[in-house]
């Protein structure tokens, strides 16, 4: 059985993450391989390879086939459906995930789970209402970039088949309240429980989390200290929970087949698994039958089934049979990092059984058992989180027995007891609230104090991986060999640092941030940030999805220089972000005094404009300065405009607009000359005039824009005049991040989505 579950992984795997899926019309053949599978026995493994592929690549046809088509894509439909999970409010938006029932005017197969932005906070849905909205549909999109998350694979992993925004309009209207008996009526009404007898909490969030599997109101401070502690699977119901739920529904099936159900003919292993079931459905049922918690049930269905008929199957069998029935299930799920944290924590289970299975007991057992979760759990949280927690064996000594043993059934107590309206409920969520704030409070000092987590990312995946047999083997009794291998696979692990550039070299990284911008430009020994994209106080920014990843990945601690070209909000919003994990030597901006309002800063950061050249590694940096002028007027003339020149030039321009970019022209001419340009204020039709297009003679042009924005940047006219200037042009939007590198060897640029290499990000 483990042969042929790898076999399946393996398969899931290359279906999922390929380029291509073979046609329908080859997937109509896996019948025909599982019965040679059954014949020839020889090649059993091989066969039964190539049907499970063809049965993923079909199954994941399947779920391709429900994505809103491209003919529908950014168009505006009234959409009738069902909430089906606890709305998100944050910052004047409300996240609603709808179940659609009808969509006007639309044809063919509709999407399943709509993703809607709701700008408002006056009213706010509840789970299972039925609901018409007005809203503008989007085919499943996300940022492509080079390092950080990748919300368009998660999107498809968990069954968005399209997202978008509602619209102002009358027709926005509730159409029927949610079914009494509906589970999403029930969650809804247990949030709003929660809500109303812990308004004073400070970890609601957090309880939310633990009770429903709502991660929404946990806020980003909390976050990077689970993280940092390597805690994080902790706070959000999970297969752990799930276990723990029905370990305790075991004991409670157990104690009644002692009180009576024995006479009705029930043996003692099937009414504790039963009961152990019921339990872990209806907690299941919390989390809104989640996709972790589904994967959770299947694998704990099939190790009760096993243990309540008496099966002599292994844990190991078990195991298996359970993620072949997964993977064969839904192929989706090998895109969930969840199923492979949930997969490993199993596995380290059933290790520990092994490597351990005498003579440890109580707390030694409970030491030694965290001890392997943290060893062998390394390379797969290296490659989930690219960060090292030396303090997460620590961390998760203090935080798994709190949570297991009394956070978590308090939590459940008092907000079932909140839904019930029982008087002490507010006192129990109290009490909840406290141990979660004191937890909380240890995992920081255990983060700070004891040894800080290090941002380890970039280490090939593949290297990473193999990592994982060299640690179970050096962690297996001596005599078995290979050891010295398996230490030289590890010292090449921590000995593994990112490709350094040679003297004159340079790297220059424009993310996808969507309708803003930020570039990352890195030499031999240094590295500058200009401009930090979107976002806003308290919310996730583009420098937390994009920016900081890519910092880690090339293990940058501290950015030398930080340049924010100007106020607005789509090149300096992320700032909020980036200060919470990140802090530049220096910062200059073309607009310091509303920089520092708009961020509250101390005092406000150097001006850009005066300020003198400098060479880094064998490459000039300067700021190109109009004439007079040119630092008075609106902040897009202010831009900073940053001219970067080694073996080739790069020309960064903020948002200058056609006035700022004629005293470049007159001042700089054929110093402005590129080979790489951003263009001004994102392709609009006040910037890239005529003679700025011809005295840049741009060899490639990026236009940092997002899909479908409401201004149409870049403008047809802007495209026009930058091809007939030759330039080859790129779209953050189209093609995701874009590379440009400079050597000795020339020049080499990259994209991100150039040829599009998933499936996801085929729209």
């Amino acid at each position: 059985m483990p042969r042929f579950a790898l076999v399946i992984a393996t398969v899931a795997l290359l279906a999922f993450y390929g380029n291509r899926l073979p046609d329908p019309a080859w997937c109509s053949l896996a019948p025909l391989a599982l019965l040679l599978a059954a014949s020839d026995r020889p090649r059993r493994l091989a066969w039964l390879g190539a049907a499970a592929y063809l049965w993923c690549a079909a199954l994941l046809h399947f779920h391709l086939g429900y994505r809103l088509a491209p003919i529908y894509d950014q168009r505006v439909f009234v959409v009738t459906g069902v909430v089906v999970d606890l709305p998100n409010r944050a910052a004047g938006r409300i996240g609603l995930t709808l179940r659609p029932l009808q969509i006007d005017a639309h044809a063919g197969r509709l999407p399943r789970r709509i993703r809607l932005a709701w700008y408002q906070d006056r009213v706010l849905p509840a789970a299972g209402e039925t609901w018409r909205l007005e809203a503008r549909l989007r085919r499943p999109d996300g940022r492509a970039n080079f390092a950080g998350f990748d919300l368009a694979r998660w999107q498809f992993a968990h069954g968005i088949d399209a997202t978008g925004y509602v619209r102002r309009s009358s027709v926005n209207r509730r159409i029927s309240t949610a079914p009494g008996l509906a589970v999403a009526t029930w969650r809804g009404r247990l949030a709003a429980a929660i809500d109303r007898r812990c308004a004073e909490c400070t970890q609601r969030g957090l309880i939310k989390a633990l009770v429903l599997g709502d991660r929404g109101d946990i806020d980003a401070g909390q976050r990077q200290i689970l993280a940092r502690s390597g805690t994080a699977h902790l706070l959000a119901i999970s297969g752990l929970h799930v276990g723990l739920v029905a370990l305790f529904g075991y004991a409670v099936g157990r104690a009644g087949w002692r009180l009576g159900l024995y006479r009705a003919g029930w043996r003692r292993r099937s009414c504790a698994a039963v009961a152990a079931w019921g339990l872990a459905c209806g907690y299941a049922a919390l989390a809104g039958f989640s996709l972790p918690t589904l994967r959770a049930l299947i694998m704990l269905g099939v190790v009760l089934f096993a243990l309540a008929r008496a099966s002599r199957v292994g844990l190991l069998q078990s195991i298996s049979l359970a993620a072949g029935l997964i993977l064969l299930s839904d192929p989706r799920t090998v895109g969930a990092a969840s199923f492979w944290l949930s997969l490993g924590a199993v596995l380290v289970i059933a290790f520990a059984g092994f490597r351990f299975s005498r003579g440890l007991r109580g707390l030694r057992q409970l030491i030694a058992l965290q001890f392997l979760f943290t060893v062998l759990f390394l390379p797969v949280v290296l490659l989930v989180f690219a960060r090292l927690n030396p303090a997460s064996l620590a961390a998760n000594l203090v935080a798994i027995p709190a949570v297991s043993c009394a956070i978590l059934p308090l939590a459940l107590i008092s907000g079932m007891a909140a839904l019930a309206g029982l008087p002490g409920a507010t006192e129990l969520l109290g009490l909840c609230d406290f141990l979660l704030a004191t937890l909380l409070g240890c995992l920081r000092w255990l983060e700070q104090n004891l040894l800080p987590s290090l941002p380890l990312a970039g280490i090939p995946p593949l290297l990473l991986l193999a990592t994982l047999p060299a640690l179970a083997l050096l962690l297996l009794p001596r005599g078995l060999g290979g050891r010295a291998a398996a230490m030289v696979l590890l010292l090449a692990v921590l000995c593994w640092r990112p490709e350094r550039l040679a003297q004159g070299d340079f790297v220059v990284d424009v993310l996808d941030v969507g309708m803003g911008t930020s570039v990352l430009v890195r030499t031999r020994h240094h590295s500058l940030v200009y401009d930090l994209g979107p976002g806003k106080p308290g919310a996730y920014s583009a420098a937390d999805w994009a920016l900081l990843p890519l910092l880690e990945s090339f293990r940058i601690a501290s950015a030398d220089l930080l340049v924010v070209s100007h106020a607005d909000a789509d090149h300096s919003g992320g700032l909020w972000g980036f200060s919470r994990r990140h802090r530049a030597r220096a910062l200059v901006s073309g607009t310091p005094r509303e920089l520092a309002e708009r961020f509250d800063l101390e005092r406000p950061p150097r001006s850009c404009h005066g300020y003198p050249a400098w060479r880094w590694d064998g490459v000039e940096f300067r700021f190109l300065e109009g004439a007079a002028g040119a630092t008075r007027g609106g902040t897009n003339d202010r831009s900073c405009v940053l001219q970067i020149a080694g073996r080739h030039r790069v020309l960064l321009p903020g948002d200058i607009e056609d006035a700022g970019e004629a005293r470049l022209v007159r001042r700089y001419r054929e110093e402005l000359a590129s080979d790489l340009l951003i263009t001004p204020h994102h392709g609009s039709d006040t910037s890239s005039s005529p003679v700025f297009v011809a005295a840049t003679r741009p060899v490639y042009t990026v236009h940092t824009v997002a899909r479908g924005n409401r201004w149409k940047f870049p403008r047809d006219q802007v495209v026009a005049r930058y091809a007939a200037a030759g330039s080859t042009q790129f779209r953050s939007d189209l093609d995701g991040a874009v590379r440009l590198r400079s050597s000795a060897e020339g020049l080499a640029i990259e994209a991100a989505r150039r040829p599009p290499r998933r499936l996801w990000r085929r729209w």
